[in-house]
């Protein structure tokens, strides 16, 4: 990991014979948490750690043109199971209120993904400027959860090139598995 805090050690393991691990020719597969995330990204691109954020980059900053952000919560066991708050109306409120302040005037356009494994929403949230240097975003966010684990992936990408970028979103949103525990060895299970 590029810049890794103090507090990180990097250590890298040599795969056994046989390991499992699989993904698309020309990818990465990126795992959190022991399994509760794990999606594919483009294999050059540059898994970064900054102020407790994790975030991947098609290469490093600030010469980037797109990155994927990640937030993963572990959520607590609720009577009657979390199906009683839809991710969709969380996405719609949390847009409601960026209306509201200001912060995006567009229609929040929502996409609910049927998925027997995880209950799966993303948005396109349309562009913003980038602070630093005026140039359109256009983002993109993805709300997830299964098992007691939810996330937050949020993709972003230079407005000229999103169409260049369209395969890395396609192959994130096909990919995407949440809480699939994993050993060293690639195997599914604790």
């Amino acid at each position: 990991m590029a810049d890794a805090p103090d507090e990180f050690i990097k250590t890298t393991l040599p795969l056994p014979p046989g390991h499992g691990w699989q993904c698309k020719p020309g990818n990465n597969l990126f795992i959190a948490d022991r399994g509760a995330v794990a999606f594919e990204t483009p294999a050059k691109w540059v898994v970064r750690y900054e102020n407790k954020t994790l975030s991947i980059h098609d290469q490093d900053p600030p010469d980037d043109q797109c990155r994927i952000s990640l937030t993963v919560y572990r959520l607590p066991p609720v009577r009657g199971g979390w199906k009683q708050l839809p991710l969709e109306k969380m996405m719609a409120d949390v847009d409601r209120m960026e209306k509201k302040s200001k912060k995006r005037q567009i229609a929040l356009e929502l996409h609910i993904e049927q998925r027997p494994d995880m209950d799966l929403v993303w948005a396109d949230k349309g562009t913003y400027k980038d602070p630093l240097n005026g140039r359109p975003i256009r983002c993109r966010q993805i709300l997830a959860r299964a098992r007691l684990v939810q996330c937050l992936i949020t993709f972003e990408v230079y407005e000229e090139n999103a169409e260049d970028f369209r395969p890395a979103w396609t192959d994130l949103l096909a990919t995407l598995q949440l809480a699939v525990p994993r050993d060293i060895t690639g195997q599914v299970g604790n």
